[in-house]
């Protein structure tokens, strides 16, 4: 009898077990059909966001040039760990203006890359 007990208990909490993994799976799968593919109207192939908080390493890494490119473009001869300074301390260190930071980028990547800016956030 004993043994009977614990097959009954286990076999409910089987049961009790396959309806939740059930009921979680049909939810996963209405989640899943929410989803909207992209398409060619809402995908944003190649966008390039450069932000202020980006560091010169963060954006050379990110699209494949050299840090040494933006260093050049910002016409600065860089320090020791500048590579590590986001866009906005480096702005604020070597007293750049705002259009000549924007200007500056912006040539390295219309020469053959091509880019969007937000140096504001």
């Amino acid at each position: 009898m004993k043994q009977k007990s614990r097959l009954i208990i286990l076999i409910c909490a089987a049961v009790v077990l396959s309806f939740f993994i059930f009921r979680l799976s049909v939810d996963l799968l209405h989640q899943a059909h929410e989803l909207h593919r992209p398409n060619q109207e809402t995908r944003q192939i190649g966008e390039k966001r450069i932000n202020g908080w980006m560091t010169p390493e963060d954006i050379a890494e990110r699209y494949h040039i050299s840090d040494q490119q933006i260093f050049q473009a910002l016409q600065i001869e860089p320090a020791a760990g500048d590579e590590k300074l986001s866009l906005r301390k480096l702005q604020e260190k070597y007293h750049i203006s705002n259009k000549t930071l924007h200007d500056a980028i912006h040539n390295i990547f219309h020469q053959g890359k091509g880019g969007d800016f937000d140096f504001d956030k």
